[in-house]
């Protein structure tokens, strides 16, 4: 009965329609009509975890897992960070103005969260003035495990960012992106770090590369 539009060659969470309610007076014809008319497709609404929903209720906040795939089809985890909606949005997306963090190795937030739209960082939330350091991610360990048996199913594409849902059974994949950006991770208001990622790729290729 409700469900989520996205258009199939757009990003940053750009024409989205969120909650296309049907009811008995819905004409289902027109309905597909236009999605297939507008290259439209469809997902299920998600009910997320309520300690999720503490962040931002209006929408789903997800981690996004960066899986690396060597070379011997070991999967490594590159980075996860915590993106977080705004009061009102329907997306967490970053370029539509939500926040995000980088998480660390327990799935905790232990450093504050930047805006792009507003280039400043944030240790309680915008709006609903939530303090944002602290807080875990419910099922951390069960979503990185997800990530890495998602890895292994198309290995032509050996680099992908997962957007995970955390609902009350456990982790939910969103989607998969083979193009998931460099800039966040690398952020240094948001790490706190001056050496970036490509050290640790360059580790992991090299080594595997040498067996």
């Amino acid at each position: 009965k409700r469900f989520f539009c996205k258009p199939s060659d757009s990003c940053s969470g750009k024409g989205i329609y969120k909650n296309i309610d049907l009811n008995e007076q819905s004409d289902l014809k027109e309905v597909y009509s236009y999605l297939k008319e507008n290259h439209l497709f469809v997902e299920d609404s998600i009910l997320q975890h309520p300690q999720m929903s503490l962040l931002n209720q209006s929408s789903i906040n997800t981690l996004r897992v960066t899986t690396l795939l060597d070379n011997n089809d070991e999967v490594h985890i590159m980075y996860a960070l915590q993106r977080i909606g705004i009061d009102g949005m329907s997306v967490d997306n970053v370029g539509s103005g939500g926040i995000y963090t980088v998480l660390s190795q327990e799935g905790k937030i232990d450093h504050p969260c930047w805006s792009d739209k507003t280039i400043s960082t944030y240790t309680k939330h915008p709006t609903s003035k939530m303090e944002l350091i602290g807080f875990e991610v419910p099922y951390f360990k069960q979503a990185l495990e997800l990530c890495k048996k998602a890895a292994k199913v198309e290995k032509h594409i050996r680099y992908v960012g997962w957007d995970i849902a955390i609902t009350e059974k456990g982790p939910l994949i969103v989607e998969g992106n083979p193009l998931p950006g460099y800039d966040m991770p690398q952020n240094y208001f948001v790490t706190g770090k001056d050496n970036g990622l490509k050290p640790a790729f360059e580790q992991i290729l090299h080594e595997n590369n040498e067996h």
